[in-house]
């Protein structure tokens, strides 16, 4: 065995190891982030029976089960559970979603139009809209 490939062995076998290494932590976090919310998980914001878990960057119906939003649907809900009435106002939306767009009108109402279903369908909550001002999230009575 020549000198050269005496020290590219363990060099190899070195990066093999951290490669693997870094597999199987990001498969451990993928995985541990499926799971439901811990019960004492203080960063849980509830509304209706939709919860935001700040920790987990996710939100979970009342059996603990997670909600799959795309993450403009998610960055939205998270503005409605963050404002203390849960109402948004379009441009304070758009500002905030698509800053560089100057009229966002029409992909905010696309993406309030898909993510109704979604919220009706697995919380007892829904959007409604105060007559093209703004959007109100609000629990279902």
């Amino acid at each position: 065995m020549n000198p050269h490939q005496s020290i590219l062995l363990p060099l190899v076998l070195a990066a093999v190891a951290l490669l693997c290494a870094g597999w199987l932590y990001r498969r451990q976090r993928r995985t541990a982030s499926t799971g439901a919310p811990a019960e004492d998980d203080m960063t849980l914001i509830t509304l209706g029976n939709l919860s935001l878990s700040r920790q987990d960057d996710c939100f979970y119906n009342d059996r603990r089960e997670r909600l799959h939003l795309t993450p403009m649907q998610y960055a939205l809900m998270q503005m409605f559970y963050l404002n203390d009435d849960h109402r948004l106002t379009k441009p304070h939306i758009c500002r905030a979603l698509w800053p560089g767009k100057e009229n966002a009108d029409e992909t905010l109402y696309t993406l309030i139009r898909r993510l109704k279903p979604i919220v009706e369908n697995h919380s007892n909550l829904h959007i409604t809209s105060d007559r093209g001002r703004a959007y109100v999230l609000e629990v279902n009575d």
